[in-house]
């Protein structure tokens, strides 16, 4: 849009969630740090993933 050069939903995701099922993203200096592992680039935490699983299903190829 013009005159925007900035989004405006980045924030640190505590904003966002009370609980968030990875570790939280956190502002540095007004700046959020672009996650470098494989796939999403973070690793859920297994026990409050389990906290929100209502149902999964394993597809076997």
């Amino acid at each position: 849009m013009p005159g925007f050069t900035l989004p405006g939903d980045t924030s640190g995701s505590r904003r966002y969630y009370s609980t968030d099922i990875t570790p939280p993203f956190e502002l540095e200096d007004g700046h959020l740090t672009v996650p470098s592992g494989p796939g999403i680039g973070v690793e859920p935490i297994p026990s409050l993933l389990d906290e929100v699983t209502v149902t999964s299903e394993w597809i076997t190829l």
